[in-house]
């Protein structure tokens, strides 16, 4: 306002805009159903204990944990783009990555979660695609 970049009018029309939109948001989320309680906790998280049953090739049925999901799906993600790199702390992810991609691709890191996401991004800034695996 002091260098007459922003008049007082428009940062009025600026508050005037930001309320009613808070104001239609608010409004739209109480028309929306009450979910049932044991909806509570779907699509939020899983622990380690939570069993997920999949499908094998062979069409049977096997129950695994969602770590175990999880690491199966950035193995097979890791198969397909040779530049991806998971940074991982202090809980050596099962499947033997490491053996199979090398220490340059799989990286243990310090009990340190900004510093592995901070990595991961910087990675990621660079062109090297990069997964921050923090568990739960």
């Amino acid at each position: 306002m002091g260098d007459k970049i922003l008049t007082e009018d428009r940062a009025e029309e600026i508050v005037k805009e930001v309320r009613e939109a808070v104001e239609q948001a608010a409004a739209f989320a109480k028309d929306q159903p009450v979910p049932k309680p044991e909806d509570g906790l779907l699509n939020v998280f899983a622990r380690e204990a939570f069993r997920c049953t999949t499908v094998d090739r062979g069409g049977s049925a096997m129950v695994k944990s969602m770590n175990q999901a999880i690491l199966e799906a950035i193995q097979a993600e890791m198969r397909r783009d040779k530049l991806l790199t998971l940074l991982y702390e202090y809980q050596r992810p099962g499947l033997n990555l490491e053996g199979e991609f090398g220490r340059w691709r799989v990286r243990y890191c310090a009990i340190d979660e900004q510093w592995i996401v901070g990595a991961a991004l910087g990675m990621s800034m660079t062109g090297v695609p990069a997964i921050a695996h923090i568990p739960a």
